[in-house]
């Protein structure tokens, strides 16, 4: 096939065509599987780089936190090197400061305290607090307590009841603010506490170990979860609770809270993160994802044209091969086999069309035939109206006879001029009532008729002509048995479980076991009538028909007489 011609074709039907309906459902089959091999890859990724994340930021924390064990570790070493030193304690011992003893004390507590500082790059300054008189020496400044420069960390050791402690404090010292996290030892004695050690590490060169530019907070608290320190000033000095594990870890929203204990000190340090500023946990796909998706454009356009190609080609090839005389010749390949077996099929067409042509002519000489066969049941109602107007004329009244004759007029109308197989139960009920009056006049009233009708089944949908066949039935079956008693005839109509039931009951004579026991077999197989119950078998068999094999006639018979029940569905009748 020429490409010109498929082109044209794609081109005349455009997305009607098979071209552009297999290259959207190739297009729309690529698109899903990408999709979900992009979510599936996404969740993936996302995992890992939460648990680098976590891992990367818990390696931080704990340096930090190495650091942080050090600086309050390097506070408690210094402890015990200056309480070691034979000077110092003599100076916290004596009772009275001479201006000569005090030099030398001082000279040796400043040539330890160098020496401290020196190993450590957080330690701002230290001081030695003697009890006795209320006199602090420090490195650059020295003096009694009213006189010395920073005597605010005082208040916090007493608000601590004077115990061993840690906590963070702001001071000035000669107008220039300071941030200190503050260690103050006691020093003990024979007397009890004969001074106090005081290290103030420098907040400044404490957070100069953090990147802030990925850490959005980090506190130091205590075992009692009291927060010693906060780069959020609120927290200071409130309660959180503590993690049972050395080092935990967790992502709530984009945060990140990472927690560690100290190895030497029974503190915690804990920093809280933005998981954005960490590492980016999905990478931008978008140059990715137009790249993909012209991909799939291209992979179904070229798909989806060959397969219409070859699709085109097959069509033009079997077209080619019924412009040659191909006759009867044996099929070459499928493409033949195909032509042969559509021209066979053509053949069986034109048999066909022949027999459905003389099917119709005979068609409708019936139904001229039918339409003839009306004036035959016109001439009998005629008739029949004759001879009641004749009656009535020679009675100077309506007679038995002139009533017997109209009914069974208005009985045959409906049965010859009924064209419809189903009706509302009044209008059974009414054609049913006719039959009943004519069979008053022929028993002359020696039968008694009763109903009782829930007026819920008038308009429901009822199969015609099956009450008269039934109740015909029990006239000739059970009238001529009832001399003991008066013939009674009890119609009942009523819903059950989403069935119409319909019972005909009379007190006639019952049936015997062995031909009721045919009888019911016969209704429940709905097999061929015995010349006897025609007519209720006839009922059954349209019944089933017209409603379904789970609906039709039941018959049962006792001492009291014979029933015959008829189920139908519950259907409003629409006319």
């Amino acid at each position: 096939m020429k490409n010109n011609l498929f082109l044209s074709i794609i081109k005349k039907y455009r997305f009607k065509s098979l071209f552009f309906k297999l290259f959207f459902s190739i297009f729309l089959v690529l698109t899903i599987l990408l999709f979900l091999l992009a979510v599936m890859y996404i969740r993936i990724y996302s995992v890992k780089s939460s648990n680098k994340i976590q891992n990367t930021q818990a390696a931080a924390v704990h340096s930090v936190a190495i650091e942080t064990d050090n600086m309050i570790e390097s506070a408690y070493s210094a402890f015990h090197l200056i309480c070691s030193n034979n000077t110092i304690l003599t100076y916290l011992n004596e009772t009275a400061l001479t201006p000569r003893t005090l030099s030398g004390q001082a000279a040796t507590f400043t040539e330890i305290t160098n020496y401290v500082m020196l190993n450590s790059s957080y330690l701002d300054s230290i001081y030695l607090y003697k009890c006795s008189n209320d006199y602090v020496l420090s490195k650059s400044m020295s003096g009694f307590g009213d006189n010395f420069a920073d005597m605010n960390w005082y208040d916090k050791y007493c608000k601590a009841n004077k115990a061993d402690t840690v906590f963070y404090r702001k001071t000035s010292i000669y107008n220039a603010e300071k941030e200190y996290i503050t260690v103050c030892c006691n020093i003990y004695s024979e007397a009890g506490v004969s001074g106090v050690l005081v290290f103030n590490f420098c907040i400044k060169n404490v957070l100069s170990l953090i990147d802030f530019t990925k850490y959005e907070s980090f506190s130091l608290n205590d075992s009692a979860g009291k927060i010693i320190f906060s780069t959020n000033s609120e927290q200071i000095n409130t309660i959180v609770l503590t993690p049972k594990e050395n080092q935990y870890s967790c992502i709530s929203g984009n945060k990140f809270y990472v927690s560690e204990k100290l190895a030497k000190n029974s503190y915690f340090v804990n920093f809280v993160f933005h998981q954005d500023k960490a590492i980016q946990i999905v990478p931008d796909f978008t140059k990715l994802a137009i790249l993909l998706i012209l991909a799939v454009i291209l992979v179904s356009s070229v798909i989806a044209y060959i397969l219409s190609y070859k699709f085109y080609k097959s069509i033009v090839m079997i077209i080619g091969i019924f412009h040659q005389d191909i006759g009867n010749s044996i099929s070459s390949n499928e493409f033949q086999y195909i032509c042969n077996h559509i021209l066979t099929i053509k053949s069986d067409l034109l048999d066909y069309e022949k027999e459905l042509a003389k099917t119709i002519s005979s068609l409708k000489k019936m139904q001229i035939t039918s339409m003839q066969l009306q004036i035959n049941p016109h001439f009998i109602f005629n008739t029949l109206n004759l001879i009641c107007t004749m009656d009535i004329a020679a009675n100077k009244s309506d007679t038995k006879l002139s009533k017997a004759v109209c009914l069974l007029s208005d009985i045959l109308r409906e049965v010859i001029y009924s064209n419809e197989n189903i009706t509302n139960f009044s209008h059974e009920l009414d054609y049913l009532e006719k039959y009943i009056s004519l069979q008053n006049i022929k028993y002359n009233n020696q039968f008694q008729y009763t109903k009782q009708i829930d007026p819920q089944t008038y308009y429901l949908t009822c199969a015609k002509f099956i009450l008269q066949p039934i109740v015909e039935n029990a006239f000739k079956h059970g009238i001529q048995h009832s001399i003991s008693r008066k013939f009674e005839i009890t119609l009942k109509s009523y819903i059950n479980e989403n069935n119409f039931i319909i019972e005909v009951h009379n007190n006639g004579a019952g049936i015997p076991t062995n031909r009721l026991v045919e009888l019911q077999e016969t209704l429940q197989n709905n097999s061929s009538a015995p010349s006897a119950h025609i007519g209720m078998l006839n009922v059954n068999s349209r019944i089933k028909l017209l409603f379904g094999e789970q609906y039709g006639i039941s018959i049962s018979s006792d001492c009291s007489g014979v029933c015959v029940k008829i189920t139908l569905p519950v259907i409003p009748y629409k006319s």
